[in-house]
């Protein structure tokens, strides 16, 4: 496999992975809505039943990204459609918090910093804005995580002897893409995830070297644009 840690091309996939696992909230899904029957499958507003699944496995993901309150760790990307390797490292702080680094500094920087998502692209002096509600990136660095959560949408769980895989998708527009949550099945730590996109890219996260629940100060995800005359910081209230 070829090692390439060049790749400002891959802007577009990164966004989607932020958008998949940073910390954000979506708005109110409009005419959604959730009724639990006897066997414990859903039926969405339009009537359509999607399949029960096991209540134990999720139950048991959402007790172990809920103990999760930061994140230290190396990470290895990969991507269905090139050859390539990018390493970079990893950082949450709950709520609202992430920070994703590549080794090369002509790779992005990705920032949840509690009040928008930064994107970072320092060899063209770009900085781009998103705004918390404008991503499904809630999931997993909001204050709870729940599989019942409205706002998403579960696809498929599966489990083997070395993985439980959970795949979730935003249910207002769970074509546009989804997010795999890889675990490992003797304790369902959080080992990991993967994204299709809605042109069916895969994108692989795999952690290494994880440190769970180590001081990590809030300062690490402060951000001052510095490629604005005034240079201020945005958005307001930034240290609050």
């Amino acid at each position: 496999m070829k090692i390439n840690r060049k790749g400002a091309a891959v802007k577009k996939l990164n966004l989607f992975v932020l958008g998949a696992c940073l910390s954000l909230c979506c708005q109110a899904v409009t005419g959604y809505a959730q009724e639990i029957t006897n066997n414990g499958a859903t039926v969405a507003a339009g009537g359509e039943q999607s399949p029960a699944f096991d209540a134990d496995i999720l139950a048991g993901a959402e007790k172990s990204l809920n103990a999760i309150q930061s994140v230290d760790a190396d990470f290895i990307q990969t991507s269905s459609n090139n050859e390539q390797l990018f390493f970079g490292h990893l950082k949450l702080l709950r709520p609202n918090k992430m920070l994703l680094t590549y080794e090369d500094p002509e790779m992005p920087r990705i920032i949840a910093d509690g009040y928008s998502v930064i994107y970072v692209e320092d060899s063209l002096e770009q900085v781009t804005y998103l705004g918390l509600d404008d991503t499904p990136a809630f999931f997993l660095i909001q204050d709870t995580t729940s599989f019942s959560d409205p706002r998403i949408k579960v696809l498929d769980v599966e489990k083997n002897d070395l993985q439980v895989r959970i795949t979730v998708a935003m249910a207002e527009d769970s074509l546009a893409g989804k997010m795999t949550l890889v675990f490992s099945a003797k304790d369902f730590q959080l080992v990991g995830w993967e994204i299709t996109d809605a042109k069916r890219v895969k994108t692989v996260i795999s952690l290494q070297n994880v440190r769970m629940n180590v001081p990590i100060e809030k300062k690490t995800f402060e951000f001052i644009n510095p490629y604005t005359s005034k240079k201020k910081q945005y958005p307001f209230l930034r240290n609050n």
